[in-house]
């Protein structure tokens, strides 16, 4: 209550006083009743609904300045901020409701007084109708209470007691009825009684609904904090739901004690003094209800932000097709999360162009179809594209953002076919992954990681990374071997001629860390918002070279490499090439002749001089790696690693022209690796 009153402000205190006055007001006009005038609806919902009045127009503020804070915070905080905002908004009208409901179950009484009580001469009882309203409101009580332990929801131990003193009101109310002049003024005061039971029971299962809203989606909500959409499914409806049907069950029980409260004098009651009455009430509702358009316009700008809506409607039509987020670690899957919101402009690819589909106005989004354009600067764009779309199309959009950064809407979470995803939980349903454009100017290639698109292995300087657990089979555990063993904070991706998904199988574990959970769990993926993932268009060739060109040639004490080559090979080139996997190849013999502990590796001793043959093809690349037969060092632990690192390795070779039948058959391509330990 506390909290609530703290998110309702200083207009909450204010509404509770207008409540206190409100219930003075009924007890005024049941004073009033007892000197046998007839009491208007009207006045009787007067105060009520000027508390409902200021409980919307307090909504309406505290949206406006929510949206005002969310428009201000980080991006990635943007939509769980306007989720919590949004409910938070809503806590005055909260006690607006109540108060109204309070209000209005006094004004029950106060009507039944002067039906009941001064009923004017030679009144006669109607037991059934009181009998039925009594009955009704009682067991409809008694039924709430029960409604609400069976569905575990406190909504029915905070109707039940409203339903039954409202119900009880109407009861006494229905009591009596009149003769002559003062039978008009009866009925009339019998119906007051019953429409004031009614709304009083429809405003306090408003409120229960919103109360119960406001405490599951809160900053510390659990419904906030799960990342699964089946749990959430699960929790929202057991928490979210039953309010919901308890409050729609008092609402029934209430038209049924409101009907048998007055109809049975309904003759009596349908006269020209009724319908000026209801005029009256109907021009409350009215002024009332323009308040809450007005705070239902802010609520819902509110709420669109919360639920990422641009973002969710892109899903809905791309369906299957966007890059998914999930991972495969061992025999569990498990789906990722990355950013959750905070784009700008929304931009699509449509027939291999990109098209703006929704402009960021500064607080919102409009919905547009437009050529895509100048973007929105102030907030990456989000870029909506299939997965199997050419990578090339993405860094295209890249090269277009502002600040050359933007965000990937990717499928994540999602629950089996037929199960109705609540609004408020859609947004789990995506994620979106940060992504920039990688260059020459914004790559340091001394301390960066970079690799193609789709490659299993990734690449430190002009080589594949190597060290502890460059082995690992899991692409977590090895992205985050080579994180750690190189201290990057991120990767370069090359986009090459790969789709869009292979860009984000690439991308997805450099930017997670893997958190530890207990026997049995499954993993636990984090994104790590240091990390970073940038995505280029230039060839790996061009990359390898512009690594080479700042990162200096290995040159190990053991072992040294001599360099034997025949056939037309570049010499220049494939000494290059071939020595730059020295340092690698003498890690691999530190691990032979020092084995980790626990490791399968077996000790090697590692001494004398090593012959590897590089089997090259007709186009270059080498495709085998032997021992030679004379070699003095036959070590496996080497011939793997040698293999390893020799099999991406491609050469200049020249294109083969006509075969003359005279002249001698060309030399093959070969190169011969000496390694001396």
């Amino acid at each position: 209550m506390s909290a609530v009153l703290q998110d309702a402000g200083t207009l909450g205190y204010l509404i509770m006083l207008g409540t206190v006055v409100g219930v003075v007001a009924a007890a005024a006009f049941a004073g009033l009743a007892f000197t046998k005038r007839r009491v208007p609806l009207t006045a009787l919902v007067l105060f009520p609904y000027l508390v409902l009045a200021a409980g919307a127009f307090g909504a309406i503020a505290s949206s406006a300045i929510a949206a005002s804070s969310v428009g201000q915070a980080a991006a990635g905080q943007i939509a769980s901020l306007a989720m919590t905002s949004a409910w938070a908004s809503m806590a005055v009208d909260w006690v607006a409701r109540w108060g109204a409901a309070l209000v209005l179950a006094a004004g029950t009484w106060a009507a039944a007084v002067g039906s009941a009580v001064v009923p004017g001469n030679e009144p006669k009882f109607t037991l059934w109708p009181s009998l039925l309203a009594g009955l009704t409101a009682v067991g409809g009580a008694l039924a709430l209470f029960g409604l609400g332990v069976y569905l575990g929801s406190g909504a029915g131990m905070a109707l039940a007691p409203l339903v039954l003193v409202v119900g009880l009101g109407v009861a006494v109310a229905a009591t009596r009825r009149a003769q002559d002049d003062d039978m008009f003024r009866v009925a009339g005061m019998r119906f007051a009684s019953s429409m004031c039971a009614l709304l009083a029971v429809v405003h306090g299962a408003r409120a229960v609904d919103i109360g119960n809203r406001m405490v599951a989606f809160s900053s510390t909500g659990e419904l906030m904090m799960m990342r699964d959409l089946p749990k959430a499914v699960e929790l929202y409806d057991a928490t979210v739901l039953p309010p919901i049907t308890i409050g729609l069950t008092a609402m029934v029980i209430g038209v049924m004690i409101a009907f048998h409260g007055f109809f049975s004098e309904i003759g009596e009651v349908v006269v020209r003094y009724t319908v000026f009455d209801a005029f009256g009430v109907v021009a409350l509702l009215v002024g009332v209800g323009t308040f809450r358009i007005v705070e239902n316009y802010s609520f819902n700008g509110l709420y669109t932000l919360a639920t990422n809506t641009p973002a969710l409607e892109m899903y809905e039509e791309f369906g299957g097709d966007l890059p998914t987020s999930v991972m495969a670690i061992g025999e569990e899957t498990v789906v990722t999360r990355y950013a959750e919101g905070g784009f700008g402009d929304l931009v699509a690819l449509n027939n291999e162009t990109w098209e703006l589909r929704y402009r960021w106005t500064g607080t919102n989004w409009r919905e547009v179809r437009e050529p895509m354009g100048a973007l929105t600067p102030g907030h990456v764009p989000l870029f909506v594209i299939e997965r199997s779309a050419p990578a090339a199309k993405l860094v295209e959009a890249l090269e277009a953002a502002p600040d050359h950064k933007g965000l990937l809407l990717l499928r994540a979470s999602e629950a089996k076919a037929g199960t109705q995803v609540p609004p408020e939980l859609g947004r789990l349903q995506v994620t979106f992954l940060p992504v920039a454009l990688s260059t020459a100017e914004t790559r340091d290639l001394k301390a960066d990681l970079w690799a193609e698109a789709g490659s299993a292995e990734v690449m430190f300087g002009p080589t594949a990374w190597y060290g502890p657990g460059d082995d690992s089979l899991e692409v977590i555990d090895y992205a985050a071997a080579a994180l750690e063993g190189t201290q990057a904070k991120g990767i370069h991706v090359l986009a090459g001629e790969r789709k869009v998904g292979d860009v984000v199988n690439t991308c997805m574990p450099y930017v997670l860390d893997q958190n530890e959970v207990a026997e049995g769990e499954p993993p636990d993926l984090q994104m790590n918002a240091e990390r970073w993932c940038t995505v280029g268009g230039d060839e790996a060739d061009e990359v390898r070279k512009e690594a080479a060109a700042v990162v200096e040639m290995p040159n190990p004490a053991s072992p040294r490499m001599t360099i034997e080559m025949e056939g037309p090979l570049q010499d220049v080139e494939v000494d290059e090439l071939v020595r730059r996997e020295l340092g690698a190849l003498a890690y691999c013999a530190e691990v032979l002749r020092e084995p980790p502990e626990g490791s399968d590796i077996q000790k090697e001793e590692l001494r004398g001089r090593m012959s590897l043959i590089l089997a090259v093809g007709k186009n270059g690349d080498v495709y085998d790696t032997l021992v030679e037969e004379k070699s003095r060092l036959q070590s496996p632990g080497i011939l793997r690693c040698g293999t390893k690192r020799f099999r991406k390795l491609k050469f200049t070779v020249p294109e083969e022209g006509p075969v003359d039948p005279a002249a001698p058959p060309p030399v093959r391509p070969k190169v011969t690796v000496h390694l001396d330990f």
